[in-house]
């Protein structure tokens, strides 16, 4: 037999509570008086025999001053080896005074005055009642169905039950704290991306995200497959090289690229040497490749892409002493490398270069592609602006061989 004592605040459906588990095949009882409790559940085996098999007890603020000697009563009945579980209804505040408010009903505690009062008297009169509940139910926005429910899962089905249910929800202060709030965390420490300099202008966009992610991730495979061709790999060995590329630019950290150009060189050029020498050239020239390239990727990926760092940390602290000379030296350079045919992005990301450094490398190439592009419009029309404006001034290498003049303008801007 279960013997349920229900229990709560006034307005958080006890009542309701005890007539669902009536329907459910409970002998209920409402508001027994204290001084009756220890006696009737003396009776319990009787009743027992009588077919009923579930007992419900309902007790709240109604007892009066009796409720001030139920945690001894309660301790009694363990003691002597009564089993009872304790079922305890709530409800936020201010929902209950909603309550009291719809039905023009006075609280128990609160006769002539405000349901506010009343609710903070029952809740401390009731506070070691909840603490000792086996069961808490908070009906503040528990739909009657939804109620019936959670009642039907605790004592008819008998599955595992929780007290606690976790929403993580996260909000603007200057919105205000979510009225339902427990616990609330200030994490105004955390770096807010809109005062990241880098970061403020991005969308947010989970699809741009990801395919950043997608591209970031074969960014040394795609490097060390341009350094092969470059070199006039074949087949074999460029195909290779993109295994290497992905290891050293995956070992290298941050300075990954440098390290992707440093390894792919050394790994093409060996597998270079042994292509096409031996009747199994289709296992040979890979295993040589691979091998190789991600050898050296074990060894020295790591240290050239610590290097690599330290001369981009070196170059951004001297960006912040001196930050005109430096960023007119940054600016120059990584604008000339853009358009010489070489990768002064690849260059930036080896040497992490952000902050005023990044600016001044971001303002030298900008310089130097929308130059281009504005200069020769007359030539190249919208193909040309939208090629170097957007796509790379390195376009304009064999024309600047042919007249270096024209690379003054682009440098003397940025």
């Amino acid at each position: 037999m279960r013997f349920v004592i229900v229990t709560g605040v006034s307005g958080a459906g006890k009542t309701a509570a005890l007539k669902m588990l009536e329907d459910m095949g409970y002998f209920c009882v409402d508001n027994l008086p204290i001084q009756l409790l220890e006696k009737f559940a003396s009776l319990l085996p009787e009743m027992q025999s009588e077919n009923v098999r579930n007992v419900a007890l309902g007790i709240d603020a109604r007892s009066g001053s009796a409720l001030d000697e139920l945690e001894v009563v309660l301790d009694r009945m363990k003691q002597t080896g009564y089993d009872y579980e304790i079922l305890f209804m709530d409800a936020e505040d201010s929902v209950l005074v909603k309550r009291y408010k719809e039905s023009r009903r006075s609280h128990p505690l609160a006769r002539a005055g405000r349901v506010d009062e009343g609710i903070r008297l029952e809740r401390e009169k009731t506070k070691f009642l909840r603490k000792r509940a086996d069961y808490i139910i908070d009906t503040s926005h528990l739909l009657t169905r939804e109620l019936r429910q959670e009642i039907e899962k605790i004592f008819v089905d008998d599955r595992e039950f929780s007290n606690i249910m976790i929403s993580v929800l996260s909000f603007g202060f200057k919105y205000g704290i979510p009225a339902d709030a427990d616990l609330v965390f200030d994490v105004r420490f955390l770096p807010n991306p809109y005062y990241v300099d880098e970061l403020r202008q991005q969308t947010g966009l989970d699809v741009l995200v990801d395919l950043g992610g997608y591209a970031t991730a074969m960014s040394g495979p795609a490097m060390a497959c341009a350094i092969g061709w470059a070199l006039h790999c074949p087949p074999l060995v460029l195909f290779s090289l993109i295994t290497v590329g992905y290891s050293a630019n995956a070992l290298g950290g941050a300075g990954g690229p440098l390290a992707v150009l440093i390894i792919a060189i050394v790994a093409a050029e060996l597998g270079k040497a042994v292509s096409k020498e031996t009747k199994i050239d289709i296992l040979a020239t890979p295993l040589v490749t691979i091998f190789a390239g991600v050898g050296l990727s074990m060894l020295i990926a790591a240290p050239i892409g610590a290097a690599a760092s330290q001369v981009g940390t070196l170059i951004m602290w001297a960006t912040e002493q001196a930050p005109l000379v430096m960023g007119i030296l940054v600016s120059v350079i990584v604008g000339v490398a853009l358009t010489l045919p070489i990768s002064s992005a690849a260059i930036c990301a080896a040497l992490g270069l952000t902050g005023l450094a990044g600016g001044a490398a971001v303002a030298g190439c900008c310089a130097q592609m929308i130059g281009f592009a504005v200069m020769s419009y007359k030539e190249n029309g919208v193909g040309g602006l939208v090629s170097q404006g957007l796509g790379t001034s390195m376009l304009q290498m064999g024309n600047i061989v042919k007249n270096p003049r024209i690379w003054i303008a682009p440098t003397l801007a940025s």
